[in-house]
């Protein structure tokens, strides 16, 4: 198979970095650097260079961080502006005054998703041990934004739940720590059942 075929997975993984590059740009504009540690701004960099490249792990490996926040980010979203009430407290922030450069990034939650499985069935995947990869970045990424930035901005929930249905108890960072490991493991096992065995190139 021809990689001719496949380069609108490279258009796809442009469109990702470019979103990457407007979430820094929209953090440097609001003077609040450290929005950039939020993780959905890294994945959408490591996602855009797995499409460019064809790599289907660091693909995977994304998804996995991603797919249950994402979710439950777009439900919120879509219950917000259907209702204009609040579900899970998530998009609160989407649905009142604020810089349009900030909304236009935040509706990457919308797409990024559904192109990731897109890309991800697409190059087809013969490995199963991505989650080891994404516990490794996750923690990684917790690690140093409990170490980096400070508790009223909450980056990556590490502080306080982001969301109503989690409760705020004292061993809140473990809780979370292990919500976030069940999910990358329950996803980790959805991909690798049902991905397909095809492979295509990467790009040289």
């Amino acid at each position: 198979m021809k990689k001719r075929k496949f380069k609108h997975l490279t258009v796809i993984g442009i469109i990702f970095i470019i979103f990457g590059i407007l979430a820094i740009v929209n953090s440097l504009i609001q003077s609040n650097v450290n929005q950039i540690f939020w993780y959905c701004y890294f994945s959408l960099f490591f996602l855009g260079l797995g499409l460019i490249s064809r790599d289907s792990y660091l693909i995977g490996s994304q998804i996995n961080i991603i797919a249950f926040p994402i979710l439950f980010w777009d439900i919120d979203f879509f219950y917000n502006l259907f209702t204009s009430n609040s579900l899970f407290g998530i998009t609160d922030y989407f649905f009142v005054g604020g810089q349009w450069l900030g909304k236009i990034v935040s509706l990457q939650h919308l797409f990024t998703l559904p192109l990731a499985l897109y890309a991800f069935y697409k190059i087809g995947c013969n490995r199963k041990d991505m989650w080891k990869a994404s516990i490794f970045t996750i923690l990684s990424i917790l690690i140093l934004s409990k170490i980096l930035t400070p508790s009223e901005n909450n980056i990556n929930c590490v502080y306080k739940s982001c969301v109503s249905f989690i409760p705020q108890v004292n061993f809140y960072l473990i809780l979370w720590i292990v919500l976030l490991i069940v999910m990358i493991l329950f996803t980790n096992y959805l991909l690798t059942i049902k991905s397909s065995k095809r492979k295509i190139p990467r790009m040289k």
